[in-house]
This record gives C-alpha cells, sequence and structure tokens, in this order.
C-alpha cells in the first residue's frame, strides 16, 4: 500500500509530427490520473532549442506573437511570427519559423536553402526596439553557416569580380571580400543568445553537412559541396574576426547557422535544454520531485548529443531522480542516462502510430502509473 503521495515532474519535449510538449506533457497527466496513482505533478513542456522553441518560450512568457513578411528558404515570399516583449526590449526567434524544414519539397535544392528570412525577422524586431535577441537554432531545411541570415542584417559578400553574391550557400566558396559597415550599425545595440538543440561543429565527420545535410534531403554529391563550401565559409571568418568555428562546440547547429552567428555577431551559444531548465527554475521543482518523466518522438544518437530528454535525465541524475523516457521510437538500446524507455507504438505501421500519438502516450503513462501504484 501506498504510504505517501508521490510528487512526478512531467517534462517531455515535442513529438514531431504530432504533438508539441505542453500537448505531450498533458498526455502523459491524464494518463496518470487516470491509473488511479496518489500522486501530485508538475507540468514542465520542455523545448531544446528545437522546432518549438520560440512558440513554448513566448508562451510561458506570455509575449505577443508579431508577424512579419519575410522570405522562406526557397526565396518565396511568406508570413511568420516571432515572440515579442516589449517591456523587455526582447524578441524570441525561431530559426525555423522562416528556414525550416516544413517548407521543403521533393524538388526542393538545398544547395539554394538559406537562413535569409531569419535575418529579416531579426531585422524586424531590432526595428522594433529589441535589444536582445534569443533564438532557437533547431528544425532547419538550411546548411548555409548562417551567411544567409547575416546577409539580411546587412553584411555583404563580394567575389573577385567584386560582384555582390547572393546565391547562398552553393556561392559560398566564391566570396572573397566582405562588407560589414551596415551589419555593424544595425546590431550595434543588440545581444544575441543562441539556444542550440545539438553540440555538433560546423565541418568534419561529425559536422553539420555531413550528419545533418542528409536529413534535409542532401545527395550524398550535395554533402560534399556543402563541405566545402562550409569550409570556405570558416575561413573566411577566420580571416576577418580571427575566430576558428571549425570543430567548436554547437557550431553545427541549424546548418552551421550558430557558427555564423557566434564570430559575426558576438552570440552566445548556448545548451537550449540548459537555458531552459535555468530560466524556468527546474532545480527547485527537482528538490521535491520522486520521478521525471520526460520523452520525445525517436530516441537516436542524436538524443544522446544535447536534445532536451538527455539533459534533463543528466539534471535529474544530479538529484537523483529516476528518469522514465516515453518515445515513439528509439534506436537507443542502453544508456546509463536512460535507464527505463518506454516504446509507445503498438505497431510497426509508423504512420498509423504518429496518427495515434495522444492515445499511445496517455495510455503507455497511465500502465507505467499502474505498475507503480501496485509496488
Amino acid at each position: 500500500m501506498q504510504k505517501r503521495k508521490l510528487h512526478i515532474i512531467i517534462a517531455p519535449n515535442s513529438f514531431k509530427g504530432s504533438l508539441n510538449s505542453i500537448e505531450a506533457a498533458d498526455c502523459i497527466r491524464k494518463g496518470i490520473e487516470r491509473s488511479g496513482l496518489s500522486a501530485s505533478v508538475s507540468l514542465f513542456p520542455i523545448a531544446d532549442g528545437g522546432s518549438d522553441t520560440m512558440r513554448i518560450l513566448a508562451n510561458l512568457d506570455s509575449a505577443t506573437l508579431i508577424q512579419s513578411t519575410v522570405h522562406n528558404p526557397y526565396g518565396e515570399v511568406i508570413q511568420s511570427e516571432y515572440g515579442w516583449l516589449p517591456s523587455k526590449q526582447s524578441a524570441i526567434i525561431g530559426l525555423s519559423e522562416a528556414s525550416g524544414i516544413q517548407f521543403k519539397t521533393k524538388n526542393s535544392n538545398i544547395l539554394v536553402a538559406n537562413t535569409f528570412g531569419t535575418g529579416e525577422q531579426i531585422k524586424d524586431a531590432i526595428d522594433r526596439g529589441a535589444k536582445t535577441i534569443v533564438i532557437g537554432m533547431g528544425g532547419s531545411a538550411t546548411t548555409d553557416g548562417g551567411a544567409g541570415l547575416l546577409q539580411a542584417l546587412g553584411l555583404e559578400f563580394f567575389d573577385k569580380e567584386n560582384r555582390e553574391v547572393k546565391d547562398i550557400p552553393k556561392r559560398l566558396d566564391e566570396i572573397v571580400r566582405v562588407d560589414d559597415g551596415s551589419f555593424k550599425q544595425n546590431i550595434s545595440n543588440c545581444k544575441f543568445e543562441v539556444l542550440c538543440d545539438v553540440e555538433n561543429p560546423l565541418l568534419g565527420e561529425e559536422g553539420t553537412s555531413n550528419i545533418f545535410a542528409p536529413q534535409k534531403g542532401a545527395s550524398p554529391e550535395a554533402v560534399l559541396a556543402l563541405e566545402k563550401c562550409l569550409k570556405a565559409w570558416n575561413n573566411l571568418i577566420l580571416e576577418y574576426t580571427f575566430v576558428d568555428m571549425a570543430q567548436m562546440k554547437f557550431g553545427g547547429a541549424a546548418g552551421g547557422a550558430a557558427a555564423g552567428l557566434y564570430p559575426w555577431a558576438n552570440a552566445q551559444l548556448i545548451s537550449g535544454i540548459d537555458y531552459f531548465m535555468d530560466k524556468f527554475r527546474l532545480n527547485d521543482f527537482l528538490e521535491h520531485a520522486d520521478f521525471l518523466i520526460t520523452g520525445e518522438g525517436k530516441l537516436d544518437a542524436q538524443t544522446l548529443k544535447g536534445k532536451g530528454p538527455y539533459g534533463l535525465a543528466i539534471r535529474s541524475k544530479r538529484f537523483g531522480i529516476p528518469v522514465i523516457v516515453f518515445a515513439g521510437q528509439t534506436e537507443i538500446e542502453e544508456d546509463e542516462n536512460f535507464p527505463q524507455i518506454i516504446t509507445i507504438n503498438k505497431s510497426p505501421n509508423l504512420q498509423k502510430e504518429i496518427e495515434n500519438t495522444s492515445a499511445n502516450l496517455e495510455e503507455a503513462a497511465c500502465k507505467w502509473a499502474q505498475r507503480l501504484r501496485v509496488q
């Protein structure tokens, strides 16, 4: 018989394609309540810099959503949103809002996909009076090293014929001169906090081209071309800023956009999940918790490279709090920080299971709590 009421922190990441983290947290809560377990819960839906970051942070900070006309990664005019906190002169930008993978079609060319639209959003926020720009870097369709974003903020690129280079990223290796006068003026009063959901560097076998570009539709030939362009981009960064981004932690986030912002805009690169846990004082919750439940749609090698559930597990371990991880799919067989992984899918039909994520997650949480109840 249970002697006291347990306290459970529910802190999932998004289940991509089905639930955002707020919705996922609510499904887990409902499952625990259905189980009859005597427990109180604290909902702590998370974002780690990935595609839901802007909207989760904007919701928790009660930010106003500002709509602006920008360009998507392929140059098409769209309407996109960012969060605005006028009292703090702070903007919350999600790179995926204007430059995300959702804009990709089967005919999209990754060699022209760029972050220019995100730069337009940042410029809109600066014109509105922003002094602090918080950028969630996940979910991009791009591998441009942030050059498109910087271009929208006034950084100008020229080739050996002194012609301005516009085609980013495929012509990054043709740039020989940079004019940063307008750019410096535009960002002079701004602080950039860049929330990264992966720790990968800009270049190399674990770099953004080799690891993430194939997930965005890049062929093997395109991967080689992108790596060549980003190497040239890094050499240019080194020449102008004296910073070598090749192997810097977080540099590969969002197709290398973090590697562009760090040296040119003096941006602070931050673990997205660490930022989130500290901002919303997770430690205070952990001091009084018996369990922490987290999860996301798919656990794989990248989860172990700085994604939200892994960051939560490491933090919880410091407090001696057991961690339970719910996942739609998992490629992780064993990890000391993930001692209990529960796969919620019931059949190999992935599309069907994605459609049933809400019911599956609630049921999995209910069964877990029922087992705990009888222990």
